[in-house]
């Protein structure tokens, strides 16, 4: 009997242990960022409503609106959405709760440079 509880303790600490998992990210620091597709709608668009659509859509009454793909142009190629969301000097940082993640970041700057396809 005792045999047979050392088995499973065994066999169930194998198994458990097995089971953990990190990402490649957590532990090395790797980004997965694609950037590969970089126009509004694949690409800006999502970020948008993940990121500033709560706080700077008609019903928000902010005075900046982010809701179309005009809109959104306007606000990256004239310099202060970018301005914004790089947290540069000077300029209201954007999101206001937490920075963009550096992949979401050069995927403005790409896709400013790139002409801002649609």
């Amino acid at each position: 009997m005792r045999r047979f509880c050392s088995l499973i303790f065994f066999t169930s600490l194998i198994v458990f242990a097995s089971c953990y998992y990190d990402s490649e990210e957590e532990l090395y620091g790797v980004s997965t960022c694609n950037n590969n597709t970089l126009t509004y709608t694949a690409r800006i668009a999502p970020l948008m409503t993940a990121k500033c659509i709560a706080c700077h859509d008609v019903a928000s009454g902010n005075s900046v609106i982010l809701e179309t793909y005009t809109q959104v142009k306007d606000q990256f190629t004239s310099g202060q959405a970018l301005c914004a969301v790089q947290r540069d000097p000077g300029c209201l940082a954007m999101p206001q709760s937490t920075p963009l993640s550096s992949c979401d970041l050069e995927a403005c700057q790409q896709w400013v440079q790139a002409g801002c396809p649609e």
